[in-house]
């Protein structure tokens, strides 16, 4: 039981991150495009709040029309940063 619970959260301690809003937003249609955004938007600011380590290798971020969320992408990299992070990469163009 006790490996099981540190396989759950190895997640916790990896070095080399990418987000990568293409995976989560995938419609075409505005609306549903506009909650799937939301979604991943959420779900970095979810994945931040429960990391552990103190030091990251790689933090990759690709998210499109980036003024729509301007301070949190600000957090996000601060988050990184505060972690001595070596390779930050930043992608903010639209995947059209």
């Amino acid at each position: 039981m006790q490996l099981k619970f540190l396989w759950l959260r190895i997640w916790q301690s990896v070095d080399n991150i990418d987000f990568n809003e293409n995976l989560f937003v995938n419609s075409t249609l505005d609306e549903i495009k506009q909650a799937q955004r939301e979604v991943f938007i959420n779900f970095i600011t979810n994945w931040i709040a429960h990391f552990t380590s103190c030091h990251i290798n790689k933090f990759s971020l690709m998210v499109s029309n980036p003024q729509t969320c301007w301070e949190t992408i600000e957090r996000y990299v601060a988050f990184a940063i505060q972690r001595c992070v070596k390779d930050l990469t930043l992608d903010f163009s639209n995947p059209k």
